[in-house]
């Protein structure tokens, strides 16, 4: 779980959603990171990290299949 922290902290400047840079979300969204206990909360957390990425900072390369 600590790495989700980790990998927020390492986005660069500009590259979080307007709508979800500021301090009040970023702080809530910690607590619940540092709070999740089962997987389905880990994955809640994680889905809320790429979500809170700015399209064009996400590596258009690489796909899923």
């Amino acid at each position: 779980m600590m790495d989700l922290l980790d990998m927020e902290a390492a986005l660069p400047d500009g590259a979080r959603r307007r709508s979800m840079e500021s301090p009040k979300w970023r702080s809530a969204w910690c607590v619940f990171v540092k709070s999740a206990t089962i997987i389905y909360e880990i994955v809640e957390a994680t889905l809320a990290l790429e979500t809170m990425i700015k399209t064009e900072y996400i590596n258009t390369t690489w796909w899923w299949y």
